[in-house]
Order: structure tokens, then C-alpha cells, then sequence
């Protein structure tokens, strides 16, 4: 595995997403440009251009232009990356996308999206992954990940997960005070032989969530190996 580079798509579909959601793309965009082979996907996604991918990145967007723009086919698609050996990871949006049922397709099993709405700061309490030091080869310089173990993210109307399956994995909990409170806003689990990673909030939108994502994205990155 030493010296290999991984490969990330990140897919960004008008109308799906636009305005704020562009700039917060670019965010991440310039964010995971030093350690990986960034592609950024066209408007639909088949096998074909998901091929050769490690991970599939969807970020924030418009969940109802979402569900009613992707085809089956595309859904499929995805499904079959993850099962095969994918990385799936998916923020906003991308955690309504895997932890729904969108054209007969679950890319989260063991996970529900409960809707929410609002804009505000959130402290997230991180466990596992979202704590770890990272230092390997693969990438172009060594990582220190160590996020603090409570950050303030940006949450912009993301779900809140309802886990029910001893195999999903709960990295993430809001603890500030209002009703999300004690509520789940990270996930990771198996699904076939690949990985699916979800997060409520925007952690593209902070230091410390951007110190939290690459943290994700690299652990898992190099467990699928």
C-alpha cells in the first residue's frame, strides 16, 4: 500500500446543489486536493465513472431535487461501488442519500434519516475515528489529526441518524443544548465488502471539522486496505 494514491470523486449536481452549497464544495474540494486524486464527477453516475474510485464523496445539497433526479441505475451503481469495495462518504445531503430508501436502494442499512431543520452552530461529541493520529506513506505528508473531542460544526438542516443495528457504528453525538441534544450526527458501517461514513453537519465549514473529515477520510481510506 505504500506510496499508493487514492482516488476520491466528488459529485455535485445542479440543481442539486448550487448557490451556498457550490461554495461549500469548493471548500472541501480545496481541502482534500493535497492528499488525494481529486475527480470531480460529471451530472450522472454510472459504473463507468465510478470506476477506479476509492471513495465516493457526496456533500451538501437539495435533498427533494435528489430524490426526484436520480435514476435507479444510478443508485444501483453506487450500491454496487460500496458492496464491492467503495468508500462511500456523504455529509448533509449525502447522509439523507445513504440513509434512505432512494429507488429501492439503501446504501445505509441499519440507519434511518429523521428530517430536521435549522442553521446553527452545533458542538459534536466524537468518538472513535474522529480522535486518531494519522501517519502513513500513502499520502504526501504525515496527518495530525487529533480533532478536539467536542467541535463546533455547522449544521444546515442535516439529518439525525436513528441507528438500529448493533453493526452501525455511532461516531457522533450533538450535546449542545436544544432538541437534537443526545441525538446521533455521525456514523460508520459495513456494507459488502465497503464502508459507509455519515455526517449531519458541514464539517468542511471549520477548522476543527475540516480536521475531523480528513481524520475520517484518511482512517478509512486506508482500512478498506
Amino acid at each position: 500500500m505504500a506510496g499508493k494514491q487514492f482516488t476520491v470523486g466528488l459529485w455535485a449536481r445542479t440543481p442539486i446543489c448550487d448557490g451556498e452549497c457550490l461554495m461549500e464544495t469548493s471548500k472541501l474540494t480545496d481541502l482534500l486536493r493535497p492528499y488525494v486524486q481529486l475527480r470531480i464527477l460529471p451530472e450522472l453516475l454510472t459504473w463507468r465513472e465510478l470506476e477506479g474510485l476509492d471513495a465516493l464523496l457526496i456533500p451538501g445539497g437539495y435533498m427533494d431535487e435528489a430524490r426526484d433526479l436520480l435514476m435507479r441505475e444510478e443508485m444501483l451503481a453506487i450500491e454496487s461501488f460500496v458492496q464491492s469495495g467503495g468508500l462511500y462518504m456523504g455529509t448533509c445531503m449525502g447522509g439523507y442519500l445513504a440513509a434512505q430508501t432512494i429507488q429501492g436502494v439503501c446504501l445505509a442499512p441499519g440507519v434511518r434519516a429523521r428530517w430536521y431543520t435549522g442553521r446553527s452552530w452545533e458542538t459534536v461529541q466524537l468518538s472513535g475515528v474522529a480522535k486518531d493520529w494519522v501517519e502513513d506513506t500513502a499520502f504526501s505528508r504525515a496527518l495530525r489529526l487529533g480533532a478536539a473531542p467536542a467541535p463546533k460544526l455547522k449544521y444546515v438542516n442535516g439529518p439525525v441518524f436513528e441507528v438500529n443495528s448493533p453493526s452501525v457504528e455511532v461516531t457522533g453525538t450533538f450535546v449542545s443544548a436544544g432538541e437534537k441534544k443526545g441525538k446521533t450526527a455521525s456514523v460508520r458501517l459495513r456494507n459488502g465488502k465497503g464502508r459507509v461514513f455519515l455526517i449531519s453537519p458541514h464539517p468542511e465549514l471549520s477548522p476543527a471539522g475540516q480536521t475531523l473529515f480528513l481524520n475520517a477520510l484518511v482512517h478509512e481510506l486506508l482500512a478498506k486496505d
